[in-house]
């Protein structure tokens, strides 16, 4: 009874083979589909070059003179004294006495002596001076460094040179006289005002209005110095100045301008320098009076914690002489943002007792640098201002508007010398970047202007990338806004590029409506024009005619992000016709709502940058085990913004390689299809990409090729085979059964 159920079981489990067994078809290559992007990658930030030196004369090799340094402003004072004199009188018991040195022949220095507030006297009828003067020294008197006493009648002037000549000819409203008188004398001076006014310009004078005394020096080192005393000026018999009318005896300074005095200020080209062939000298004289040199640049740069930058220089303290607490030698970063402004002081050198100055005003902050207060040593500077500032305060921004350099001098018979050389400040080229920290939506834009920024430019979250972008704003209005490069160097090698993401909303296209980009060369500028209704903006443009624009937009897109990447050296070339070899001021973003318009347009990811060779990543083949009966397919994602070839390179069994070009499947993605190939072949490639700036990349499996070698297809069983087995597996199935339940029962 046992052996009837086992034998139907073995007989239905060789029939479910029937419905168990799967039916095997011919394998085949799948498909292989590539991800198709909407839109241009966005800008990877890794393998470009965002930033540059906001000190285009960074080693100081430049100078427009030995007393001027290139691409920086400079202030200094000048060496000037106005004083009551007691030994050198011609009368009573004082003269005034007037002085001024000049440094260099480049800065001529400038005193005036005046009434604190000039009189008016009318009617003249016959008005005469009578002045002692006294010449103590003078540098080079003939046709340059003078002492002249200046006369205002009516609109004319009369200028009286005393002791000096002058190459000034007479013309309509300026009359000159030369009055010669020895050194080291008193001298007088006796004129009829009168009589030299109608001399000079044919008619009588009806007021007097000014009365001054001006020294002007250029001689470098050389003192103009000189009294004067006992004036007079007469109209017919009423005196107007004398004795202690209106104090023309200089007994006392009542009723005179008294300039406080100033030591001498300079800076200047020195041979001693960290590298190159110079550094900048900054140097602060005194006798008894104060004195200062700076020199500064205006960076108006935006740091964020994602757009640092280190300020560094080499400074060396060359010299100093009787120093107090009151003389120092600094830098002084002046930082703002839309709420607040604040001065950071790194102290080089302080005098005297070697303590930093105890003042500080409002958000300023004062540091003692490494080596603070040692001489005759070349010491590195470095800080990161981004850091130091937010050590100690919050913010999302920080505006950096200028970074000097200065000695000042506020002792007697003192001396300070600063020596700076290498100075590197590099932030990103264009304020804007990403806006992810930019301050909150609906403000201003920082980046563009000085804080707080313009008001039809501000924050918004809608964003192509990120949480922040710009949004531009105009109702029936106009902006310009720019932004300072500093002098930056274009030629032919360097693969610049502008790159944005602009998306506009509402623009009027029946109207003269515009928007665009706008960058200055040294003699020449371009525009990018993003959208335009008309030809109204080339009134806007810098430039001559159609060759200094090009339109980005045939048809106007909007309602959508759009990405540009352009490059600035080609196009420059496409629209002069030469390759650059120059530099770039600034750019500039220009846009109009005409009457009855409204303009929005929004604006993220604004770049200037540095492009570098192109980026290949992702190579690979398809299938990773090649058949003799397929092709192969070559791929590879490149990224170049100025791109123009992407190569295959492949050789066959050793053989001579093969150039191929490979084709775009959409803006990063390359590939090649290899055609079959006989079982058996070894094959070896890698990808060549290049831009157009000559730059290339070849992208190989570490130092070897790719590689790989083409296989057989594995050949399945006939599918008529499985088919016969079950048959006949079946078929005895049947027999048995047959013979246990039916044959074997009748026996």
């Amino acid at each position: 009874m046992i052996k009837k159920p086992i034998t139907l079981l073995f007989v239905l489990l060789m029939v479910s083979s029937i419905v168990m067994t799967p039916q095997t078809t011919n394998s085949s290559t799948l498909d292989f589909t590539l991800e198709k992007r909407s839109q241009v990658a966005a800008t990877d930030l890794d393998r470009i070059t965002l930033n540059a030196n906001v000190f285009p004369n960074d080693g100081l090799e430049e100078w427009s003179n030995t007393h001027q340094p290139s691409d920086f402003s400079t202030s200094r004072s000048e060496e000037v004294d106005l004083w009551l004199e007691p030994t050198i009188v011609f009368e009573g018991s004082h003269s005034m006495g007037i002085e001024a040195r000049a440094m260099d022949t480049y800065h001529a220095v400038d005193v005036t002596f005046h009434r604190t507030s000039q009189y008016h006297y009318l009617n003249i009828a016959n008005m005469t001076l009578d002045l002692e003067w006294y010449l103590d020294s003078i540098g080079t008197p003939v046709e340059l460094d003078y002492v002249r006493m200046e006369v205002r009648l009516d609109y004319r002037n009369l200028y009286y040179y005393l002791g000096c000549e002058t190459s000034y000819t007479n013309y309509t409203n300026n009359a000159y006289f030369e009055i010669a008188g020895p050194l080291q004398t008193w001298n007088h001076l006796h004129r009829n005002l009168t009589s030299d006014y109608l001399e000079r310009f044919g008619e009588l004078p009806a007021e007097l209005t000014t009365l001054e005394w001006h020294i002007r020096t250029y001689t470098p080192l050389e003192y103009t110095r000189v009294f004067l005393d006992d004036l007079h000026v007469l109209n017919g018999t009423i005196p107007i100045f004398g004795g202690s009318i209106n104090h023309a005896d200089f007994e006392e300074t009542t009723g005179w301008y008294i300039q406080y005095g100033f030591g001498a200020g300079d800076i200047a080209q020195c041979s001693d320098s960290h590298s190159g062939y110079y550094s900048m000298n900054l140097t602060a004289l005194t006798f008894d009076d104060n004195a200062h040199a700076s020199a500064y640049r205006q960076p108006k740069k935006l740091l964020s914690s994602d757009n640092q930058a280190n300020l560094s220089f080499w400074w060396k303290l060359d010299d100093y002489v009787n120093p107090s607490n009151n003389v120092y030698a600094r830098v002084q970063v002046n930082l703002e943002n839309a709420t607040f402004q604040a001065s950071f002081y790194y102290y080089m050198f302080v005098g005297g007792s070697g303590g930093l100055p105890i003042i500080l005003f409002g958000n300023n902050m004062k540091y003692a640098v490494n080596n603070f207060n040692v001489t005759d040593t070349w010491n590195f500077f470095e800080r990161n201002i981004w850091e130091d500032f937010t050590s100690v305060y919050t913010t999302e921004n920080l505006w950096v508007d200028s970074i000097e350099f200065e000695v000042i001098n506020n002792a007697d018979n003192a001396r300070v010398s600063l020596l700076i050389d290498d100075i590197s400040f590099a932030p990103s080229i264009l304020n804007d970047m990403d806006y992810e920290h930019q301050n909150a939506v609906g403000e201003p834009i920082q980046g563009w202007e000085y804080p707080p920024g313009p008001d039809e430019l501000t924050v918004t979250d809608f964003a192509e990338n990120g949480n922040k972008a710009a949004k531009l704003t105009l109702v029936e209005d106009y902006t310009y806004l720019n932004q300072d490069l500093h002098k930056f160097v274009c030629d032919s090698t360097t693969e610049l590029i502008l790159d944005f993401d602009v998306y506009i909303d509402t623009f009027n296209q029946s109207s003269e409506d515009y928007i665009f980009f706008q960058l200055y060369f040294d003699e020449v500028a371009f525009s990018y024009v993003i959208a335009n209704s008309s030809s109204a903006f080339e009134d806007e443009l810098e430039g001559e005619g159609d060759a200094n624009f090009i339109l980005l937009q045939d048809t106007i897109v909007t309602g959508e992000w759009l990405n540009f990447k352009l490059d600035i050296v080609h196009d420059y070339e496409l629209l002069t016709g030469s390759l650059p070899d120059t530099i770039i001021y600034s750019i500039s973003l220009l846009a109009e709502a005409g009457d009855g318009s409204q303009l929005e347009v929004y604006f993220d990811d604004l770049y200037i940058y540095y492009d570098s060779a192109p980026s290949i990543t992702g190579v690979e083949h398809f299938p990773e085990h090649p058949i003799n009966t397929g092709n192969t397919t070559v791929s590879a994602m490149v990224v170049d913004a100025t791109l123009e070839t992407v190569v295959l390179n492949y050789r066959v069994d050793n053989g001579t390689w093969m150039v191929v070009p490979m084709n775009p499947v959409d803006s990063v993605q390359y590939e090649f299809n290899i055609t079959a190939l006989p079982a058996g072949t070894y094959v070896e490639y890698y990808i060549t990409a290049t831009d157009a700036f000559g730059k290339s990349t070849d992208a190989m499996d570490g130092v070897d090729y790719f590689s790989f070698t083409v296989g057989t297809p594995v050949v399945p069983p006939s599918p008529i085979l499985p088919i016969v087995v079950v048959v006949i597996i079946a078929a005895v199935g049947v027999v048995i059964l047959l013979y246990m339940f039916v044959l074997k029962k009748k026996e």
